[in-house]
């Protein structure tokens, strides 16, 4: 994944890796936001392939620190990706 932002609520989030393409469908593959104790799940995604997945940061996110994590089931099983740290600023 690559580092990026600052980011705000209605931005599009670009993640590139291998092997990382998801079922928007299940609840638990996603690419998430994690930080100040709480996770989101970006669930509207405008590409989603197995190198490449955009995804847009909701209205609901608070502005500050988080680490964008990838869950992925390439063989049956869960698998979360490396962290990267990306900060949200308030929208405007």
């Amino acid at each position: 994944m690559e580092e990026g932002g600052p980011f705000r609520p209605g931005d599009i989030v670009h993640v590139r890796g291998h092997f990382i393409k998801i079922d928007p469908a299940d609840g638990e593959q996603g690419v998430f936001l994690r930080g100040k104790g709480k996770l989101f799940r970006l669930d509207r995604y405008s590409r989603c392939t197995r190198c490449s997945i955009d995804s847009l940061i909701p209205d609901g996110v608070s502005p500050g620190d988080y680490r964008i994590e990838v869950r992925t089931r390439p063989y049956g099983s869960l698998h979360s990706s490396n962290t990267v740290a990306v900060t949200v600023v308030r929208g405007g």
